[in-house]
């Protein structure tokens, strides 16, 4: 939205909000690719407003319109002047609005194009090119576009998403069940046929009142909710009817996913009369597995089928009801977004849940400290959770050597102080500690420092007496005036 300068009032608010925080990649394409195009001004103010967006928006927390001015060192029409290169160029999107604070304008700062993207579009590749030169053009496109050429007769074998981490399985759920997947064949593209029978969901959908290109354009959505809470056609349809507007017959989204999850939550959470059984199911161990051998049986296999035949939000409720808990909203968001990322494989994050909540004894996952556990157990191509246990075992051993070896490393301590070796004295050397050679030279020069510094005291102690002496004999003469 444009603004002429006498619409730009120093004194007028402005927030700033963007999609994402900035990556490191996008800073080098602005410096390099847009730069040259906007000028130093407009670069300025796109770094000044990144530095001020707000993570949650609040219209509220408002800063003026000269903050800008004094940080970049302009005035009015150079800040509009900047702003609206930043617009033409897609970097920013600007609106207003007036409430009873005031006039307040919102900076949405968007991100640059890639590199690809940039050289491919004509207008700013010849932007560029008619400000920089041939030469220096032609360096940036080999700095930023790599060349690749694979053989026509290459066959590509890629795995997918679903194939390598989300193969599709059941749990049994009678009495006496035990944690084991029946695993199919592994699905080969992340579509909605793969995850349910995409033609009877919308032959469902025709029947129904929800708007169907609507619901077709989210097709990414659908997949995510029947992955992550196991739903077939019916269930499927009958969440988008419950949370669609009857008036616009548009789906939301957002809240289908939090009713899917409330749903899913309670299936998951054992009914009344399931309380007496509870201790013959067979359901993740609370205590720290050992990694099993190969072939071996017992509490470390049931907790790595376990691993591997639960989504991680049943594996995390499944722990959270045995510990008396409960899964929070952060922590739900965690668990989606690490499976929307792909991380790591769901059997492994559930390996690293269950070493958060039981190893560690956290009674709440910990982005921080769980995010730092999987960029390692990913670094270290961690697959399975055998894998897993067995990579936690082997550096706790050697966390342990460590510490041994700086143990053994530290001085001896007796009755709580160090013991220190004592070593015993020539007899040339007693002698030289009971008679030590005396210079006369050095005493006499160090007598007649003495003695002048002694001098130099009593002259100052002298000065000070005079000092005191006047200045209570002026006193006593201002008293008398």
């Amino acid at each position: 939205m444009n603004q002429q300068n006498n619409e730009l009032s120093p004194k007028d608010g402005f927030i700033v909000v963007a999609d994402s925080k900035q990556a490191y990649n996008d800073e080098l394409i602005i410096k390099k690719l847009y730069q040259p195009i906007m000028g130093i001004v407009a670069r300025g103010l796109y770094d000044e407003l990144s530095l001020r967006i707000q993570p949650r928006m609040n219209l509220a927390a408002r800063r003026m319109n000269k903050d800008l001015q004094l940080a970049l060192n302009v005035g009015v029409g150079s800040l509009v002047q900047a702003r609206n290169r930043l617009e033409a160029l897609g970097l920013l999107r600007t609106y207003t609005l007036t409430d009873e604070i005031g006039v307040l304008t919102i900076y949405e700062i968007k991100p640059p194009l890639t590199a690809t993207a940039f050289f491919s579009d004509d207008i700013l590749s010849s932007l560029l090119l008619s400000l920089i030169g041939e030469t220096q053009y032609q360096e940036l496109k080999d700095e930023f576009l790599y060349q690749k050429e694979i053989p026509a007769n290459a066959q590509e074998i890629t795995k997918t998403l679903l194939e390598v981490y989300l193969p599709d399985f059941t749990i049994p759920v009678a009495k006496n069940n035990s944690v084991k997947a029946t695993l199919t064949e592994p699905l080969v593209q992340q579509t909605l046929a793969d995850v349910l029978d995409e033609a009877y969901f919308v032959s469902l959908l025709q029947k129904s009142f929800v708007d169907q290109r609507d619901v077709l354009a989210h097709k990414a959505d659908l997949v995510n909710l029947c992955l992550l809470y196991r739903l077939d056609e019916l269930q499927l349809m009958t969440l988008l009817e419950q949370n669609c507007d009857v008036i616009t017959n548009q789906v939301d989204y957002a809240a289908a996913k939090k009713q899917a999850y409330r749903e899913f939550e309670m299936k998951l959470n054992p009914q009344t009369e399931q309380v007496a059984t509870q201790e013959e199911s067979t359901a993740v161990q609370t205590t720290p597995p050992t990694p099993p051998a190969k072939g071996s049986g017992g509490n470390a296999e049931l907790l790595i089928a376990a691993c591997n035949g639960m989504t991680p939000i049943e594996f995390l409720t499944d722990i959270k009801r045995q510990k008396g808990s409960f899964v929070t909203k952060n922590e739900r968001i965690f668990i989606e977004d690490m499976v929307r990322r792909n991380v790591l494989p769901n059997s492994v994050l559930n390996a690293l849940i269950h070493y958060a909540l039981i190893v560690q004894k956290h009674n709440l996952l910990k982005v921080s400290f769980l995010e730092a556990i999987a960029v390692d157990w990913a670094q270290n191509k961690i697959k399975t959770p055998s894998e897993a246990f067995s990579y936690v075992r082997k550096r706790n051993q050697k966390q342990k050597e460590k510490a041994e070896q700086r143990k053994k490393a530290l001085p001896k301590y007796y009755n709580g102080r160090p013991v220190v070796q004592k070593e015993k004295l020539p007899e040339w050397a007693k002698e030289e500690q009971k008679n030590p050679p005396r210079d006369l030279e050095k005493e006499a020069i160090l007598k007649i420092k003495i003695a002048e510094q002694e001098k130099i005291a009593a002259e100052n102690k002298r000065k000070f007496k005079e000092r005191k002496r006047k200045e209570a004999e002026e006193r006593r003469k201002a008293r008398k005036w």
